[in-house]
C-alpha cells in the first residue's frame, strides 16, 4: 500500500483540514498509510484525534513584513504570502524537498499547498491539487484576476505574471529544476480534484473542467445549543478578529431573534459580556446537522465548507468577509441571488439595512430554495470516492 502526505500550507479557518478528513478515513479504512503536513499542527491533531495520524509542520513563510495592496490574482496573491523574497522561498522549497525525502511519499496531496506542488514537481514525484475554485484556480495565460468589481486589464494581470516569474524560476534553477514559462504550469503536472460547484465557483463557470462537488464535514460529536428564546432562528459563524463582528452582534442582540454563535477565536471574558437571553456563543465548531434545522439565516465571513452546507439545506447567506477570498465568494455568490453581503471597502458598512434586506427577501429566499432543490441529490461521500480512487491510480 501507499504513503500519501496530505499538505495544507495557506489559509486559515478549519474548511481546508474538514474537506481532507473525509478523503484520509477512506484512505486509511482501504489500507493506506497517510499523514497529514499542516500548517496548523495544533488544529490537526484536534480535528484527526481519533486517527493513528501522524502531524508534521508545514515549511512556513520566513519573509520579512512586508505591505500588499489586494491581490489582483492568483500570481500576486501568492507574492503576498512570501514569494517576493527570495532566500526564504528557496529554504521553504528545500524545507519542503527535505521533508519529501525523510518521509518517502509515494504521493503529495495538496491543499492549498503551493510550495508543495512546486516541491514536488522538482522531486518529480506523482501530486495532486485539491480544493474550492479559489485555490485550484483555472489554467490561463495570465492567470485570470481576483477583483471582478474593478476592470483588470489583460496586460496589467501579464505584467503581475511576468513579476512573479522573475522572483521565482530563479529559485527553481537554483535548485535543479526546470523554470516556469507561465504560472498556470505549477498545476501542469497535478491532478486537479476541483471539489465545488459551477455555481459556486470564485472564478465563475469554467468550460472543459470536471467539478467534483463539495467534500463537506461537520462535527457531529459538538452539539449546537440555541438560546431558549422565541423567534426567527440565525447562526452566527465569524472570526473575533473581523471588523463587523461587533456591529452585526449588538444589532441582533436589539432583534427579536435567537442567536447561535460560534466564535473559536473570542476571549471568554468578551464572550460573557455578549451572552445574554437571545445569544448563545459557542467556542467550538458545531454539529451543522444540528444547526439547519429550523434556521432560517447564516451570518458568517465566507467560510466555504460551512455557507455549503448552509445553501444546500435551504438556509439563505449574509456574508461579511475578511479577506479577498472571501470577498471574492460573496462577490459571486450575491451576483447570483444566493447571499446578501455588504461593501466591504467602506468605513460604514451598512450591516444592518442589508441584513434586514436578506432576512425579508422573497428573491434570495426562492434562489436558495432552488439550488437546495438542484443538489438535494447530491452525496458528498461519492466525491470522496472519486478523489481516493483516483489517488490509489496515481501510486500503482
Amino acid at each position: 500500500m501507499g504513503h500519501i502526505l496530505c499538505c495544507w500550507e495557506l489559509g486559515a479557518g478549519y474548511g481546508h483540514l474538514y474537506r481532507l478528513l473525509p478523503i484520509i478515513s477512506e484512505l486509511l479504512r482501504v489500507g493506506h498509510h497517510v499523514s497529514i503536513v499542516s500548517k496548523d499542527v495544533e488544529r490537526a491533531r484536534r480535528v484527526f484525534d481519533t486517527f493513528s495520524l501522524e502531524t508534521i509542520p508545514a515549511p512556513v513563510a520566513s519573509a520579512p513584513p512586508k505591505s500588499f495592496s489586494l491581490s489582483q490574482n492568483y500570481s500576486e496573491n501568492l507574492l503576498r504570502n512570501g514569494y517576493w523574497h527570495l532566500p526564504s522561498l528557496q529554504q521553504r522549497l528545500k524545507d519542503w524537498l527535505a521533508l519529501f525525502e525523510a518521509y518517502q511519499p509515494d504521493l503529495i496531496l495538496a491543499e492549498h499547498a503551493p510550495t508543495a506542488l512546486l516541491a514536488a514537481r522538482l522531486a518529480d514525484l506523482p501530486h495532486g491539487v485539491i480544493g474550492t475554485g479559489f485555490s485550484v484556480p483555472p489554467r490561463l495565460i495570465p492567470m485570470p484576476g481576483i477583483q471582478p468589481w474593478f476592470h483588470l486589464p489583460k496586460r496589467q494581470l501579464l505584467n503581475v505574471e511576468v513579476a512573479f516569474l522573475e522572483r521565482l524560476n530563479p529559485v527553481i534553477r537554483s535548485l535543479g529544476g526546470r523554470e516556469l514559462a507561465a504560472v498556470a504550469e505549477m498545476f501542469d503536472q497535478a491532478e486537479p480534484f476541483l471539489c465545488t460547484f459551477p455555481e459556486l465557483d470564485h472564478y465563475t463557470i469554467r468550460e472543459d473542467v470536471a467539478y467534483l462537488g463539495p467534500i463537506l464535514y461537520t462535527p457531529e460529536h459538538q452539539p449546537a445549543i440555541w438560546p431558549e428564546f422565541d423567534g426567527t432562528r440565525i447562526f452566527l459563524y465569524m472570526h473575533a478578529a473581523n471588523r463587523m463582528l461587533r456591529p452585526v452582534l449588538k444589532f441582533l442582540k436589539s432583534l427579536p431573534v435567537a442567536i447561535l454563535a460560534c466564535i473559536t477565536t473570542m476571549p471568554p471574558d468578551e464572550i460573557h459580556q455578549w451572552e445574554g437571553e437571545n445569544l448563545h456563543i459557542h467556542t467550538n465548531p458545531v454539529n451543522l446537522s444540528e444547526v439547519v434545522k429550523n434556521c432560517q439565516l447564516m451570518i458568517s465571513q465566507g467560510g466555504f465548507n460551512t455557507g455549503v452546507y448552509m445553501l444546500l439545506h435551504g438556509v439563505r447567506l449574509f456574508l461579511l468577509p475578511l479577506e479577498l477570498e472571501q470577498m471574492l465568494w460573496a462577490f459571486r455568490l450575491s451576483q447570483q441571488g444566493l447571499a446578501t453581503t455588504v461593501n466591504f471597502f467602506s468605513g460604514h458598512p451598512k450591516i444592518e439595512s442589508n441584513l434586514l434586506q436578506v432576512l425579508e427577501s422573497d428573491t434570495i429566499s426562492n434562489n436558495v430554495s432552488k439550488f437546495s432543490e438542484r443538489y438535494s441529490e447530491y452525496n458528498p461521500n461519492q466525491t470522496v470516492q472519486r478523489v481516493v480512487k483516483k489517488c490509489v491510480q496515481l501510486i500503482t
